[in-house]
């Protein structure tokens, strides 16, 4: 029987209310040559090099993006019926990187546009233009991993400009835009947890490994 706002109920919840931290995250950005769909992919090895030269303290912050739904609505005479679609063009991962004194964010921006489009002027071939596979991998407070997105076969898609000014200290940080199809959610199974889990993003793992 409820006992008010301070019941046995809500102190019991409290008691046992656990959170994720936003910020205990490491994002990395794996850039080997393998066979996606059938295609041979090559990375850039400039690329592969001055990622390689990052650290994960470069990464401030990324964004994660999930699938979008509209309305649809069927009329019955004079009465709606809705119902969801999918609204979906390929995602969109923004990781923004602060630079350091060596200005390696700003060579790597130079290249990505370069995975692209050549100093020619010409477009580079479609098995050349990806970067790699994206991993974010979420941590709880106490480092436990709890799940991983992976933005498979991404590619470059540009960058805010640049702004330099005198009005302020501080320091330097691009926004960088990857492009994907598929994002690959994997959660951490908890052998504790009874939840069922779900997947919109793809198949589900449990510790290493896809279950099929």
């Amino acid at each position: 029987m409820p006992e008010g706002i301070f019941s046995r109920d809500l102190q019991r919840f409290y008691s046992r209310k656990s959170v994720l931290p936003s910020w205990k995250f490491v994002v990395d950005v794996l850039t080997e040559d393998i066979t996606f769909n059938g295609v041979d992919r090559k990375v850039d090895p400039l690329v592969k090099k001055i990622f390689k030269i990052l650290s994960y303290h470069h990464v401030v912050d990324v964004t994660v993006p999930s699938y979008k739904f509209n309305i649809e609505k069927t009329m019955y005479g004079a009465v709606a019926r809705t119902f969801p679609t999918l609204s979906h063009d390929g995602f969109v991962v923004t990781i923004t990187y602060e630079d350091d004194a060596n200005g390696d964010i700003l060579l790597l921006i130079q290249l990505l546009q370069q995975t692209i489009m050549k100093t020619t002027g010409l477009y580079t071939r479609l098995n050349e233009n990806r970067v790699g596979d994206i991993h974010i991998t979420l941590y709880n407070y106490v480092g436990r991993s709890v799940c991983t997105w992976k933005a498979k076969n991404a590619y470059f898609l540009g960058s805010d400009d640049i702004t330099l000014s005198y009005t302020n200290n501080d320091t330097l940080k691009y926004p960088l835009r990857f492009g994907c199809d598929v994002i690959e959610f994997e959660k951490d199974f908890d052998t504790e947890s009874t939840r069922a889990d779900t997947n919109l993003f793809g198949p589900i793992t449990r510790g290493i490994g896809v279950v099929a």
